[in-house]
């Protein structure tokens, strides 16, 4: 028997989070476990301590300052924190999403602030969902956007966005816009999330006729006739996901435009893929409180920038090093070394054009600097593709290591010891 979705009363929410300070305490506890930790900076069991007037706690014994709020959707806020709380809470009952509007009326903020903590509540439900999916799956194409007077109806219409859904029978969704249904959009999505050798559902569209040879048990209903199941195949779980999706968009936001589309899919797909949760506000506040993909990727790039000056003797950062590294992995985050001496070329080609580039700067040579500038965003683009990378629960980060020499200093000095 399935476990009826519950969630905290009001009154339960005002007692567990009267103020800011208890607020910002259960960060703590969440990031850190608790006010009695190992100091990260004098490595000895102590108490921090909360300092007043600062979103932040510090080392009894040598001052050391931590901020629970780093790296969050929450950092650098100047709204309090129970109302941050308020908003997930907000997300956390409502069926069919929280508008902007309704978040600056409940909450009593500007609606610029309003629209941008739901944005941010929206990325954090998002972490953590792109799973792989087994078993039977059906999968299927929708359009959404509002009409056109005048114009064409269906496939080809302006002012749509195209979505690509995937669900397990009984289980998750994931939903993606693409620009439009071609395989070449589709094909790349089904590889990622569905795993090969599970049953996967469809109509009859022309883009699925290769999953047979893709390593799925492929199955098809032929709308164009009417047909809406034969046994146990069919793409009705979907078709009720789209129905349910587009009336909550329609009702709550009238309009979503393609540039914020996938925030919005995140938060009806995570409703749907935790509406067994026992309280879905804490899973909320939980993935509020860990670090966000944009403080991941500066982080790990700032890693690897610190451990290139230290391999070529160019300075040591060891502490700064490890320091980083802890943080990724309080937040789940684990480690492993690769080899490939085409990602070392690429990357020491990357720090050559930094260099050419402040040079060219320097000496007022701007359209070369322009071309450079063009040049080390490519190889970002490029090799953050290939330095490393994070998935789902595995949470991974991988490093690329040329020489032997490289993997000596991680495995002696930083990560892997």
């Amino acid at each position: 028997m399935k476990q009826k979705t519950k969630n905290l009363s009001f009154g339960q929410f005002r007692k567990l989070f009267p103020d800011n300070d208890v607020c910002l305490g259960t960060i703590l506890n969440m990031r850190y476990g608790g006010e009695n930790l190992d100091c990260p900076k004098c490595k000895r069991k102590t108490v921090y301590y909360r300092i007043k007037n600062r979103k932040c706690y510090e080392c009894g014994e040598c001052s050391n300052q931590i901020y629970p709020l780093a790296g969050t959707i929450m950092e650098g806020t100047t709204t309090e924190l129970v109302l941050w709380f308020y908003a997930m809470y907000m997300f956390s009952t409502s069926k069919n999403g929280v508008s902007a509007k309704e978040l600056e009326r409940a909450i009593g903020v500007t609606y610029k602030t309003a629209w941008r903590i739901g944005h941010k509540i929206r990325e954090a439900m998002g972490k953590g969902e792109d799973r792989i999916m087994k078993g039977i799956i059906e999968i299927d194409e929708a359009l959404i956007g509002g009409a056109v007077r005048g114009g064409k109806r269906g496939w080809g219409a302006e002012n749509k966005t195209c979505l690509f859904g995937i669900i397990e029978r009984g289980g998750n969704v994931k939903v993606t816009p693409v620009e439009n249904r071609e395989r070449v959009n589709i094909m790349p999505l089904v590889r990622k999330h569905i795993e090969k050798g599970s049953v996967v559902n469809s109509d009859e569209f022309k883009t699925y006729h290769t999953l047979g040879e893709e390593g799925y048990d492929h199955r098809t209903v032929v709308h164009s006739k009417y047909q809406w199941a034969q046994g146990e195949n069919y793409t009705n779980s979907i078709e009720g996901y789209w129905s349910n999706l587009k009336k909550s968009i329609l009702g709550t936001h009238t309009y979503v435009s393609p540039k914020h589309m996938q925030k919005y899919l995140d938060e009806f797909d995570f409703r749907h893929n935790h509406r067994n949760n026992e309280v879905i506000f804490n899973e909320i506040l939980k993935r509020a409180g860990m670090m966000t993909d944009t403080q991941v990727e500066e982080n790990a790039w700032k890693l690897s920038d610190l451990y290139h000056e230290t391999i070529i003797g160019k300075t040591d950062h060891e502490q700064e090093i490890s320091r980083l590294v802890e943080q990724l992995k309080q937040e789940g985050y684990r480690f492993e070394l690769l080899h490939s001496d085409h990602i070392a070329d690429m990357y020491d080609r990357l720090q050559m054009v930094k260099r050419d580039k402040s040079k060219a700067v320097h000496d007022n040579w701007f359209e070369h600097a322009s071309n450079l500038r063009d040049e080390e965003l490519r190889l970002k683009e490029k090799l953050e593709e290939l330095v490393y990378f994070t998935t789902g629960k595995d949470r991974t980060i991988n490093f690329i290591c040329a020489r032997e020499q490289d993997e000596w200093i991680w495995k002696q000095r930083f990560i892997f010891r």
